[in-house]
């Protein structure tokens, strides 16, 4: 007993310590740094002790919009203690966000294998100078950006339900009115991505009585995203989730097809792909059919709309009943902003209740929601046909004009949203039959590239390349040549 407890006690203390992890030394933009001159065109990262320079993990954070990249990176090792990543222009009073390892990626090593310590970093860039009459090496100055518009909403949303059952019959109706004033801060080509909203009217009313959601005038600052939009009040108080309910929704339709709208184009959305895009509507799966009657010049929007028309067969949740919804679809949309100037869904509403079963209540009824938009005659940036509004297109339209687009290192498909953003897009594609794909990732390199294997219903194999540090969320891009973006669903494979 004694000689064991003498081995253990010689073990402990002829035990190595735990290796430190190590920390950075400094950055360049400074970690919090305020002002930062949009054209700084570097970061660097750098260490005090020799680092190795075939390894290191970048990683996009909740925390901001990662910078965008350009120029070479293919040896951010400047030497063995900076760390050096080149980026384009920034945009003006905007806070980005990178972080260098975690818990799980700890590529950043120094030379005897300690893994430097995860390091957020975050830094605020400058808001725009004002415009000025001044010249510039006796050239004049760069002439001032085009305004971003001011859109005037209006959203009507209303349920009349009849229950009828042994107790007897019981009617309701629920409307809410929506009504503010959309100023856009950002937008990314026609996608608005961040706006400040006024709010005129928000208010519910139930037999019980009105309920008002918040007072006029109530400023609400919202930056729109893929899965869920960020709401904060101008005051500083904390929006009720019932207002963060109506605004959180977009402006623009998350419906629309890639490419021009033009007359006679057809689509569908399906399932939990019209789940995700509809959610404006409340849809819950299903089935969504439209197609362009026509395009015409619209006096009072003051631009071409297409008339866009169809049918929405799918779920809605009314408090705690499921109801079967069939409404047509209606809609008038600008050709080259892509903002809808109208929207309106209208149809019957039936409980699936098991009608065999006498103490089940049949709910029926009706639902409609209407959303009217006029703009103060400023416009967002227009699009193109080659690649617009969102990603989910079962047209016959392709999704780009270049052939390596994805398939190449050097021209990959690049997302924003880290690589959750890429598997999410990666579920999204299937082949040009709507068949879905089983994938794995085969490999990885530089700077966020991940390559993967598709694999189709042929047994025909796929290699694509993404970057999950682009500036765009996967439903704006489209998919790469000869696949599409539809109802067919990729499956990940483990191995």
């Amino acid at each position: 007993m004694r000689r064991l407890t003498l081995a253990l006690l010689a073990a402990l203390l002829l035990a190595a310590p735990a290796a430190p992890a190590q920390d950075v030394a400094r950055t360049e933009p400074a970690d919090g740094a305020k002002d930062v001159a949009v054209d700084v065109g570097v970061i660097r990262f750098h260490f005090d002790t020799d680092m190795r320079t075939d390894s290191y993990s970048v990683l996009v954070s909740a925390k901001g919009p990662f910078p965008p990249l350009a120029g070479d990176n293919s040896k951010p090792w400047k030497n063995p203690r900076v760390f050096e990543l080149r980026i384009g222009a920034l945009e003006p009073a905007t806070t980005y966000a990178l972080q260098i390892n975690s818990a799980k990626r700890r590529g950043f090593q120094s030379t005897d294998g300690k893994a430097t310590k995860a390091k957020l970093v975050t830094f605020t860039t400058a808001a725009a100078a004002p415009p000025t009459d001044q010249t510039i090496g006796g050239a004049p100055a760069p002439a001032p950006k085009a305004p971003m518009p001011t859109f005037d909403v209006q959203r009507l949303a209303t349920v009349k339900l009849t229950s009828s059952g042994p107790a007897g019959l019981d009617a309701r109706t629920m409307t809410r009115r929506i009504a503010f004033r959309e100023a856009v801060i950002h937008a990314d080509g026609p996608r608005i991505v961040e706006s400040r909203r006024t709010v005129r009217l928000a208010t519910a009313e139930t037999a019980a009585g009105t309920e008002t959601l918040c007072a006029p005038g109530s400023v609400y600052r919202v930056r729109f995203e893929t899965e869920r939009s960020t709401v904060t009040a101008d005051d500083g108080k904390a929006p009720s989730t019932a207002i963060v309910d109506v605004l959180a929704q977009p402006l623009h339709l998350d419906l629309l097809p890639t490419g021009a709208l033009t007359k006679g184009r057809r689509w569908s959305l399906r399932d939990a792909d019209l789940t995700r895009r509809a959610r404006l509507i409340g849809a819950s799966g299903g089935t969504l059919d439209l197609s362009i009657d026509d395009v015409v010049d619209d006096e009072t929007a003051k631009c071409r709309v297409a008339v866009i028309t169809g049918r929405l067969q799918t779920t809605l949740r009314v408090e705690s009943d499921a109801l079967a919804y069939d409404a047509t679809v209606t809609l008038r949309v600008g050709v080259d902003d892509r903002v809808p100037r109208l929207i309106e869904v209208a149809g019957p509403l039936r409980n699936r209740s098991d009608r065999d079963d006498d103490s089940a209540p049949v709910v029926t009824g009706q639902a409609r929601f209407v959303q009217r938009v006029a703009t103060d005659g400023a416009t967002l940036p227009a699009t193109t046909a080659a690649a617009t509004a969102a990603a989910g297109d079962t047209a016959d339209a392709p999704a780009t004009d270049e052939a390596s687009w994805g398939y190449s290192e050097k021209n990959p498909i690049l997302l924003k949203g880290g690589p959750k953003a890429v598997h999410a897009y990666l579920k999204t594609l299937c082949d040009t039959k709507g068949r879905g794909f089983r994938y794995r990732q085969v490999g990885s390199g530089g700077l966020a590239l991940l390559t993967f294997e598709l694999v189709d219903e042929d047994k025909g194999k796929h290699k694509l390349y993404v970057k999950h540090t682009g500036d765009k969320e996967p439903k704006d891009v489209p998919a790469p040549k000869g696949m599409q973006k539809g109802p067919g669903r990729s499956i990940r494979l483990s191995w």
